[in-house]
């Protein structure tokens, strides 16, 4: 069916994508372990490294609350995660095949550990550059959670996303030259670098280049395989 596949829609193999919520958790969330953490913004944000206010994290919510798309990134419950299984269509030794399980219930907002934030299309698209179908990718992870992987997986469902659901042609995403653990991945997850600007992110006395890479939907479809 069309749908086949959608049950799972919201979450990748260790993670779960939900809404940003405009409430105290998540406001509580992103001051203490996002805003205020030098080095997660240094290497993710290009905001000015100044310790922040509760009203920042309001202002960040407010503003991601325009993006085409803004999730928290959630570790998904050690329960909740998929036994090994045979593959699909096979039956166990001497038993018959397992019943078609029933749709499935989305997990509580209150078992899901929050470990970063998404968007694509900061501040949300004008409607007068909808035509191109273009949109930026950012990605903030708690530094607990960095090295892990779970960077490449988030990464890897919001162009999943913008590709299948968002009607997008192309996913642009940025860093800055020094963050060589950013350059390496977006390369390694099917970006193309398509430029520099040089000399445009000033940090502790020293400029650097700001590295900008794009994926286009042709390309994220042989990527997944999925070219007609």
């Amino acid at each position: 069916m069309i749908t086949d596949g959608l049950a799972t829609a919201f979450q990748s193999k260790r993670l779960t994508f939900r809404a940003l919520e405009d409430n105290e958790a998540d406001r509580d969330f992103l001051f203490t372990q996002i805003e205020n953490d030098p080095v997660s913004t240094a290497l993710a944000n290009p905001a000015m490294v100044v310790p922040r206010s509760s009203k920042s994290a309001q202002a960040l919510v407010s503003e991601l609350a325009k993006s085409t798309l803004a999730v928290i990134v959630c570790l998904t419950p050690e329960a909740a995660a998929p036994r090994d299984v045979p593959p699909q269509g096979t039956a166990l030794p001497s038993m018959p095949a397992p019943p078609t399980p029933p749709p499935s219930t989305p997990t509580p907002t209150s078992a899901l550990t929050p470990i970063g934030f998404m968007f694509l299309g900061w501040g949300g698209t004008p409607p007068d550059r909808a035509q191109h179908r273009c949109t930026e990718l950012g990605l903030q992870l708690v530094a607990a959670f960095q090295g892990q992987g779970y960077g490449a997986e988030a990464v890897d469902w919001g162009v999943d996303w913008a590709f299948r659901f968002g009607g997008l042609h192309r996913v642009t995403i940025k860093t800055v030259g020094y963050n060589a653990r950013a350059q390496h991945l977006y390369a390694r997850l099917g970006f193309v670098e398509e430029g520099r600007s040089r000399e445009a992110h000033w940090h502790d006395r020293k400029w650097y280049d700001v590295v900008s890479y794009g994926m286009l939907e042709g390309e994220w479809a042989k990527l997944r395989g999925l070219e007609e």
